[in-house]
């Protein structure tokens, strides 16, 4: 059998067993986490709190469940609105080649700190110092901080990927340069940033780390920002390592779980929605 044949096939198989690998194992864990997970939900897992308010009442994790999205929707926001301008700016008017280095070095050092030193930081400087407590704001612009880089680097990518062509041709016309942005780079780039978005709302609504050193634990939703936040990922470590909380763990994982599914099933359908607009 010819020599390029046998490497071909090779090669053929390496990557469907690395496919198949990787769809096992997300397979084995989302089936992991529903087993143990859908046994222990009810309706009363997501419409009360962690303390019982009545004799006999069964405790929820909605305290949690409210916690994790005011995290994650008020940091992505938060993020949102630094990142955008941000990769707006060194995309379409940096000019001055020395400081494109320079940001790109802060992105990608930005993009490998780990997650407990995000943390640590912001015990330092928003609970000791702004807040003075563990709060749902710390841990709001904790979580914001942490997905800057990834969402600045997002944007910045597909606002790269708009077909020079079309801006030439809107600057033929007489177009400036925020009219080019306004009327052609948004329009072609927004698959690409509600996609963005949403992978940075994922990753905000999953962390536990950063919100463990930030915001607290709180048995009830959080009524303002200064009042300490649980999370989920936060209430599965707790209940985990309480006595006689595991099934609470596994609702607080299983809930997670259905919320990441549905933040990815919206992303690509956004994505498919809109990207029949874009030009190629």
């Amino acid at each position: 059998m010819d020599k390029r044949k046998i490497e071909e096939k090779i090669f053929k198989y390496l990557m469907i067993s690395s496919t198949a690998a990787i769809i096992g194992t997300l397979a084995l864990i989302i089936g992991s986490v529903i087993v143990k997970g859908a046994a222990e939900v009810s309706v009363n897992t997501f419409i009360n709190d962690d303390v019982a308010l009545f004799p006999g009442e069964e405790h929820g994790i909605l305290h949690a469940i409210i916690g994790s999205l005011y995290l994650a929707i008020n940091s992505t926001v938060i993020s949102f609105l630094i990142s955008f301008p941000v990769a707006i700016y060194s995309v379409e008017y940096m000019k001055k080649k020395s400081l494109s280095p320079a940001l790109t070095i802060s992105i990608e050092t930005l993009m490998g700190v780990p997650s407990i030193v995000f943390g640590m930081f912001g015990l330092f400087v928003f609970v000791l110092v702004l807040t003075r407590g563990f709060t749902l704001l710390a841990g709001t612009l904790t979580l914001a901080l942490l997905e800057l880089p990834l969402m600045e680097r997002g944007i910045e990518e597909v606002v790269r990927m708009v077909p020079v062509s079309l801006k030439e041709a809107s600057y033929a016309l007489g177009a400036t340069t925020f009219e080019t942005i306004k009327n052609i780079v948004l329009k072609q780039a927004l698959p690409g940033i509600v996609t963005v978005s949403l992978i940075s709302f994922g990753r905000g609504i999953g962390e536990a780390a950063p919100v463990m050193l930030t915001a607290g634990f709180n048995p009830f939703p959080p009524a303002s920002l200064l009042e300490p936040a649980a999370s989920l990922p936060l209430a599965v470590y707790t209940y985990l390592s309480a006595p006689g909380q595991q099934g609470k763990a596994y609702a607080s994982a299983f809930t997670l779980t259905i919320i990441v599914l549905i933040i990815s099933l919206i992303s690509r359908y956004v994505s498919k929605r809109f990207t029949r607009y874009v030009s190629r």
